[in-house]
């Protein structure tokens, strides 16, 4: 039987690469790139769902965990992020019963689960910033801030999402870990949670074992994530062999 994972994570798993359209040849080898392109092509025999997106957080990663329970996933990997994220829903006119995620085909055993709704997501106190739902048009993004300013500082920040995310953290086990046959999660920045035992998160694995210089220079995109090389020696050296091999 094939083995079927689903993938939940933020930016540092989303499959974005910079480009129009999503590939795993990027124009720029020095885009963000994300570790998942490099599993799916290693291991052509497993299918590989994901529903990381961009700038969410643990509101929206329980969200798709409870989605994996009521699709029946057993394999389940969660990326966290860290703690400061938040989404906050946009008034959208929709059709009736459309689902919350709608199904990219990427390549042959990788599938982009696509949020449709409209959100202002926030991290902490530095970003608040409109995120537009698969199949709505660009010029969605310009007429949300138009209404509603995501600058305005009321947007944040709060402890509530520090208190959530440590929450959610904690619970992890308790809930999900009985409800799948496997649920494996990792850290990749700032906060360091996982069912591992891994005594670092990605971003300071990497940075202690290359130093910061660099893993700066080298290893990350202007964007402050992953590039190409980053992500394949992040893939290799971390996630293959203490994360991923509990799904496999």
């Amino acid at each position: 039987m094939t083995k079927q994972i689903a993938i939940v994570g933020c930016s540092f798993t989303d499959l974005w690469t910079g480009d129009d359209e999503l590939t795993e040849n990027p124009k720029d080898k020095n885009s963000t790139y994300s570790w998942l392109w490099h599993a799916a092509k290693e291991h052509p025999d497993v299918i590989f769902d994901t529903y990381a997106k961009g700038g969410m957080g643990p509101l929206y990663f329980d969200m798709c965990l409870k989605e994996l329970l009521r699709k029946k996933y057993n394999r389940v990997l969660l990326q966290l992020t860290d703690e400061s994220r938040w989404f906050v829903p946009l008034r959208q006119e929709e059709p009736k019963h459309r689902p919350s995620w709608v199904r990219e085909q990427i390549t042959n055993n990788l599938r982009q689960y696509a949020f449709y709704w409209n959100t202002v997501l926030i991290t902490g106190d530095i970003r608040r910033a409109v995120s537009k739902g698969i199949y709505q048009p660009k010029a969605i993004t310009q007429f949300y801030k138009q209404k509603i300013d995501p600058n305005n500082h009321w947007w944040g920040p709060s402890k509530l999402t520090y208190q959530y995310s440590r929450l959610f953290n904690q619970t992890l086990d308790i809930i999900y870990g009985k409800l799948f046959d496997r649920f494996t999660y990792f850290s990749f920045f700032e906060q360091n949670v996982n069912n591992c035992n891994l005594e670092q998160n990605v971003f300071d694995f990497m940075i202690s074992k290359y130093g910061w210089h660099d893993f700066a220079r080298k290893y990350t995109s202007p964007d402050k994530h992953l590039n190409y090389e980053g992500s394949r020696i992040a893939y290799e050296e971390y996630i293959k062999p203490f994360v991923l091999s509990k799904l496999l």
